[in-house]
């Protein structure tokens, strides 16, 4: 649904306990789509390896319909900041 999604803008999946799993279906979900806006995996615990695989997604990368992600309260420790921050390098509309 999200691959060919034209019309939803915004997914909050906050306090949902997606956990790493769900993040990567999520990355690899809108790795085509361009019509979401906003992202909220805030309190999610996706945890290191949920952030990797949403940091090495083309969804920070090359994206240019992100203009909002949270990823608030979930134990990301600093390996998963450093991906996110290699991924952001390269974007150019997140706020």
């Amino acid at each position: 649904m999200l691959k060919t999604n034209t019309s939803i803008k915004t997914l909050n999946l906050e306090v949902n306990e997606i956990k790493s799993e769900g993040a990567v279906y999520i990355a690899q979900a809108l790795q085509s789509n361009t019509v979401l806006t906003t992202l909220n995996i805030g309190t999610a615990n996706i945890g290191r390896d949920g952030t990797q695989a949403i940091a090495k997604a083309p969804l920070l990368k090359t994206n240019t319909s992100i203009k909002t992600l949270n990823l608030e309260v979930n134990e990301i420790k600093s390996e998963g900041a450093v991906y996110i921050a290699q991924a952001l390098q390269s974007n150019t509309v997140l706020t």
